[in-house]
C-alpha cells in the first residue's frame, strides 16, 4: 500500500514569489512504478509531498519529470517504468491536466 501525504498551498498559506506560472491540476498514474493507480488533484501553489521509505514520492517526481522533458532521469530503458501485474499486463499511463494561472 502506498501512502503519501499531500500538503497544499491553502493548507498553510504559502505565497509564490514569482507571476504567472503553470502547473498541474490533476495526474493520473496507472501501472508505473510502484504505484498501481494514482489520481492526485491539486492546487496551484506550493505543494508539499511526505511519505515514508519506499511510498513513491520520488516516482510521483519522476512521473512529473517524464510528462516534462519526455525520459526518465532514472531509467534507462522504459519497461523499468512499468508496475507488472500478476497476469504480465506490460502497460504503463501517465496523464495530467496541465495550468496556467
Amino acid at each position: 500500500m502506498v501512502w503519501l501525504n499531500v500538503l497544499q498551498s491553502g493548507q498553510f498559506n504559502a505565497e509564490l514569489p514569482w507571476g504567472r506560472y503553470i502547473y498541474i491540476d490533476y495526474i493520473s498514474l496507472v501501472n508505473f512504478r510502484n504505484y498501481e493507480h494514482l489520481e492526485l488533484n491539486l492546487n496551484s501553489g506550493l505543494v508539499l509531498i511526505e511519505g515514508g521509505n519506499g511510498q513513491g514520492k520520488s516516482n510521483l517526481l519522476e512521473a512529473i519529470y517524464l510528462l516534462a522533458i519526455g525520459k526518465s532521469q532514472r531509467a534507462t530503458a522504459d519497461r523499468e517504468l512499468v508496475r507488472w501485474n500478476l497476469d504480465d499486463t506490460a502497460y504503463s499511463q501517465i496523464a495530467a491536466n496541465i495550468l496556467r494561472d
